[in-house]
């Protein structure tokens, strides 16, 4: 990916620990081998998330829950409208129920997640922009929509016009032995 035209990478930055050998600080941004900016550990998890690539990560919701992803199913789609691309993703999350207060329930949590989730993507691929990296690998889909001769433009023509349309829909499939205070 480092060479690609339509994808880049982020690459973890660590530090040494005060409890642990090392600390995960977030992520460097990089396109065509350099450095474009860095993002939070928690804006890593998005990007794992969408590549489907993480271990059981446990999210704080709303400072009421927190749930534990045990599941991530994505569905990409790509057109393009108006001489712009554009992607579609249909995400679905299971959730396991860490911890939770008793304010809301269930499905209350399972739709804040989703949207806080949806927010946060939305938050990012606009950073990612800004830097003008393309850290997801949105580019991959559209290869085979752009002729072989576009491709190197892909991060300066059609990246910065992108348009992403998020669907989140996320389930709690086990609440454990959570009880309300």
């Amino acid at each position: 990916a480092i060479h690609s035209d339509t994808e880049d990478v982020t690459i973890p930055l660590l530090r040494t620990g005060k409890s642990t050998m090392l600390e995960f600080m977030g992520s460097a941004v990089m396109a065509k081998g350099q450095m474009k900016g860095q993002i939070h550990k928690e804006q890593s998890l998005l990007i794992n998330l969408f590549e489907e690539l993480f271990q059981g990560s446990v999210v704080q919701v709303t400072n009421h829950a927190s749930v534990a992803i045990v599941k991530c199913n994505n569905r990409v789609h790509t057109e393009w409208r108006d001489q712009h691309p554009v992607l579609r993703m249909d995400m679905q999350i299971s959730l396991h129920l860490i911890e939770n207060n008793g304010v809301l329930n269930e499905e209350e949590i399972a739709a804040s997640f989703s949207k806080d989730l949806k927010e946060q993507y939305e938050a990012l691929i606009k950073q990612l922009k800004i830097f003008g990296s393309d850290a997801l690998g949105t580019g991959q889909y559209f290869r085979n929509k752009l002729p072989f001769d576009q491709l190197p433009n892909w991060r300066q023509m059609y990246y910065p016009k992108l348009e992403t349309e998020l669907n989140i829909a996320s389930i709690i499939r086990n609440s454990g032995d959570v009880t309300s205070n």
